[in-house]
């Protein structure tokens, strides 16, 4: 990791680099983005409390009017939040089970021992890909073959001097499953109780036969306030609730209120037309039923057979009403 990882936070939003040249990176704007952080992390619980503790931390408190502290402490906010804890966690729990790690903290900052040729701030350290940029030599590339942003830019000898000896390290690392040089082994291996890392600042010449300074407990302090402090205090009950919540919970418990009543009106409404609907066309078509149901036929004439047979004269054929024994009487009834 660089140990100024946060300053990509700065370099993505074009509004503070491209127009005002980082000049609205100030206390103002690092508590707004204390408070955005929580928002984002779903802080549902002593948000503000949360956020207050955050600015108090990166606050520069002799000078809090001093500029450049207070983008540095705005970097090194941003690092510690989405860089340094998170890594040194990782770096613990694959120590822990068993896993070979190595780690490594990039200070190197280009350019810095010639300050005419620097092109990058001082406040902002060592930036996010500063290791990407050792580790695959862009000092020794042409400047038709470097990206937009690094194009035009002059490297000292010195920076070539890093990178070898940087990307010497990588390759020594795929090699052996071991960055240490052929004729130094100082760099120990990350233990779960010894947080052991190397920290890499080429300054000299004679740097190139040692991968770097061995160094124990990278930022432990705020490793603890973001692993431990924070999860904590965000899960703290309180019995108290902010003058904003409070505010917050009113607003809810009217507009339920509200929908509650409206949901009550609208189903009366649908009984009510439901009702209205059956009383109007319901009972028309009842007395229409009705009407079709009477008999309309003021006389009815209808013809009995009496007979002796079993069968009735209307079923016999004409011939067996002539020939057959028996006698047959039609009556004639009428119905009025």
């Amino acid at each position: 990791m660089n140990a100024q990882d946060g300053s990509e936070v700065v370099l993505e939003d074009r509004r503070l680099g491209e127009f005002s040249q980082f000049n609205d990176v100030d206390h103002e704007y690092l508590k707004s983005y204390a408070l955005e952080y929580c928002y984002r992390h779903n802080y549902s619980m002593n948000r503000e409390a949360t956020a207050d503790a955050i600015v108090s931390k990166y606050t520069f408190w002799p000078d809090r009017a001093a500029v450049w502290a207070i983008k540095e402490n705005f970097i090194q906010f941003a690092t510690d939040a989405y860089y340094t804890a998170p890594m040194q966690l990782s770096a613990h729990l694959h120590s822990a089970s068993g896993s070979r790690v190595f780690q490594y903290v990039n200070n190197y900052n280009f350019s810095k021992q010639h300050p005419d040729l620097s092109f990058i701030p001082d406040w902002m350290g060592v930036c996010r890909d500063c290791d990407l940029y050792l580790m695959f030599g862009y000092p020794f590339l042409p400047d038709e073959l470097r990206p937009l942003g690094l194009r035009g830019i002059n490297f000292t000898d010195m920076d070539r001097n890093a990178s070898r000896t940087f990307s010497n390290i990588v390759r020594r690392f795929t090699y052996y499953q071991n960055p240490n040089f052929l004729y130094d082994g100082s760099w120990v291996a990350y233990e779960p109780r010894r947080h052991w890392y190397m920290n890499f600042n080429y300054s000299h010449e004679e740097d190139w036969k040692v991968p770097g300074t061995i160094a124990r407990d990278y930022r432990y302090q705020d490793v603890a306030f973001w692993n431990e402090y924070i999860p904590a205090l965000v899960n703290y009950m309180t019995t108290t609730f902010s003058p904003e919540n409070v505010a917050y919970r009113r607003e809810i418990i009217v507009y339920r209120w509200i929908t509650g009543v409206n949901a009550i009106i609208i189903i009366l409404l649908v009984v009510l037309a439901g009702a209205f609907g059956y009383m109007v066309f319901g009972h028309k078509e009842e007395e229409n039923a009705e009407y079709k149901g009477e008999s309309h036929q003021l006389v009815d004439f209808g013809i009995r057979s009496v007979s002796d047979g079993t069968v009735s004269s209307r079923t016999r054929s004409p011939h067996s009403r002539i020939r057959g024994g028996g006698t047959q009487y039609l009556e004639r009834e009428s119905n009025i």
